[in-house]
């Protein structure tokens, strides 16, 4: 007989965004976009760390060289990274441009289980301190007791519904938390207190798990060497962009491109899709740009 087993902490925050990006008319673009230059201009960067007075500097993933070309690509078509309001019932809503690019990127946690986390303000970090920041995470991931920050982003986002005037959804999450079968218990003060004891630089801090500006999901990474890609990724509203990377293969990336049709059409994201091709093409282009901001 099997046995019923609620959700956890990390459902039900994941079960709540991503079922309130549902809401949105989706659009969703693939393309495919030769990635030869990426191995190549990775081996070239890689390789020069090995004289001495660059001895300090990360090694580079190919994912993290991605990420970066894409918030440069981003950094240049601005309208793509803002977030919508939208009345429903007034049909009517606005957008709110963003001044920094932060990155909801998925991650692996110790369990085998997906954590998405913000990287902030990427559109100021050079590649290299993009890559330590992306190194650290398994390390304060492994060392953090995530039910604390889950808990605490859970209540962060309720209380902000709150401040918006909406009354039935923290009512529902309430009942949901507390009554029924799916009732979750409160956090122990002994765990709390072992989190909070951690410098900050060796845990998870709950603005990390926050919603950022764009998602970007390297799906591809979990099925090497198979010629696959995303069709369709979660919008998290109230992001209009969504990016999913599909899996390298014969020195082709397939990218899909998920954006929310009241705030974009096509002409309005291909300039970002053609721009995002030149720098795969010619990844160099841009070392060093992001520093100079």
């Amino acid at each position: 007989m099997s046995t019923i087993k609620p959700f956890d902490i990390r459902q039900k925050i994941i079960a709540a965004s991503t079922s309130q990006g549902w809401g949105a008319p989706h659009v969703s673009f693939v393309c495919h976009l030769p990635a030869t230059a990426l191995g190549d201009y990775l081996r070239g960067l890689n390789g020069a760390q090995l004289d001495d007075r660059r001895r300090d500097e990360p090694r580079i993933a190919l994912n993290t060289l991605i990420v970066y070309l894409l918030v440069q690509a981003l950094r240049e078509n601005p309208l793509l990274n803002t977030r919508i309001h939208y009345h429903r019932l007034l049909a009517s809503g606005h957008l709110e441009p963003q001044a920094h690019i932060d990155v909801n990127m998925p991650v692996l946690l110790p369990s085998g289980e997906m954590m998405t986390v913000c990287l902030e303000a990427c559109e100021s970090r050079p590649l290299a301190d993009l890559q330590v920041m992306v190194d650290s995470l398994s390390r304060r991931i492994a060392s953090t007791d995530m039910a604390v920050p889950l808990m605490q982003t859970g209540l962060d986002d309720t209380y902000q519904m709150l401040r918006q005037g909406k009354l039935i959804g923290p009512l529902g999450r309430f009942v949901g938390l507390k009554i029924g079968k799916s009732h979750m218990p409160g956090i122990a003060r002994k765990r709390k207190r072992a989190y909070r004891s951690l410098e900050p630089s060796e845990r998870i801090e709950a603005r990390e798990l926050r919603r950022g500006t764009v998602t970007i999901s390297n799906l591809g990474a979990a099925i090497k060497g198979i010629d696959g890609y995303p069709a369709m990724i979660d919008l998290v509203s109230p992001q209009v962009l969504a990016i999913g990377i599909g899996a390298l293969y014969e020195g082709i990336l397939p990218l899909c491109l998920v954006f929310d049709h009241r705030a974009l059409d096509f002409p309005a994201v291909a300039p970002f899709v053609r721009r995002v091709a030149e720098l795969f093409a010619e990844p160099q282009a841009v070392k060093g740009e992001a520093a100079s901001t």
